[in-house]
């Protein structure tokens, strides 16, 4: 796990000494703050990860919301239409652009099967889904960086006008996933 700012970063930040505020007293902060971001946003900015073969239960409709928010790409897809333990797979030729002949996915996790699916509609019931695909942000922006930053620097010492950037932050970064 990498961390969304430095030690350094938020003693500049606060004009705080070394002394004061020593690497290790505010790189737990630093690492709390980091998961709490990724938290409130629904997204990770600490590199893109692989999930393979991951089971999901499917409802019966063409759509499927994926646990994560900041999908990068599906990588394969099938079914289990008669929830019998056989997958069926979806056709993922010529995946680009979140899309492919047979399936669409956006950025928020939502995926989307189209009517010429192998299979039409995601099987409802238990582990009907099987997925793999990889999803993340390979490096944190400015934006995350800052958020960290403050975040650190209200558990240290909360201000209220502080507390109000903090959740137009935290309300920009996710917004970013409906995009």
């Amino acid at each position: 796990m990498s961390d969304y700012a430095t030690a350094n970063e938020v003693r500049v930040a606060a004009n705080f000494s070394s002394s004061e505020w020593p690497d290790a007293s505010l790189s737990q902060l630093i690492a709390d703050a980091t998961s709490e971001i990724d938290t409130l946003t629904g997204s990770t900015w600490q590199g893109v990860s692989n999930v393979i073969n991951q089971y999901l239960d499917g409802d019966g409709t063409k759509y499927l919301k994926l646990p994560v928010s900041d999908n990068v790409m599906i990588t394969a897809l099938a079914i289990d239409i008669s929830n019998s333990g056989n997958y069926t797979a979806i056709n993922m030729s010529s995946a680009s652009n979140n899309t492919s002949s047979n399936v669409r996915w956006y950025t928020h996790g939502v995926v989307y099967l189209d009517s010429d699916a192998e299979v039409p509609l995601f099987t409802k019931g238990v582990k009907t889904i099987r997925i793999s695909y990889t999803h993340g942000v390979a490096a944190p922006t400015n934006t995350v960086r800052r958020l960290c930053v403050y975040k650190v620097l209200q558990y240290i010492n909360f201000d209220a006008d502080r507390q109000q950037s903090i959740d137009s932050m935290v309300q920009l970064l996710s917004a970013h996933r409906f995009v």
